[in-house]
């Protein structure tokens, strides 16, 4: 009787194992495929510190470039999963989330508008955005 009860322990103990084993794997799965689960990182006000074209460009034009359009260009990603954009004073809003790995960011406009943003990199306080013609990097404010 006694080492049935020791048995039966062991078997419990195993079993207890295995569904926290099995609770692990389908909360990992679960925060791959719900946008809510996302990297703390990119939480928090954005703003574009950088932009390097891909063509050969002079930096008068590079200047230009970014002072009338992209020094003006605020991002803020908040914990709700909810988005404010401001470039040169018009403001949209809407939700985001990480996709491919947090390669990816989707702004889904409010009015129904998508807008992936490929991500280069981020890390700490950089956000770098690759684009067509270049890269533009975000700093956290």
């Amino acid at each position: 009787m006694q080492n049935k009860k020791v048995i039966n322990k062991k078997k419990h103990k195993r079993m207890k194992n295995i569904l926290k084993t099995i609770l692990l794997i389908c909360s990992v799965f679960a925060c791959l495929g719900i946008s809510s689960c996302s990297s703390p990182d990119i939480v928090g006000t954005w703003k574009v510190s950088e932009y390097n074209p891909k063509k050969p460009m002079d930096e008068e034009t590079k200047k230009e470039i970014f002072e009338s359009t992209l020094s003006n260009c605020v991002l803020e990603l908040k914990t709700d999963q909810s988005f404010s954009q401001t470039v040169n004073g018009v403001t949209q809003k809407g939700k985001w989330e990480l996709l491919g790995e947090n390669r990816q960011l989707k702004l889904t406009v409010e009015g129904g508008s998508i807008v992936i943003i490929n991500l280069e990199s981020l890390s700490g306080t950089t956000m770098v955005q690759a684009t067509d013609d270049g890269t533009i990097t975000f700093k956290k404010q």
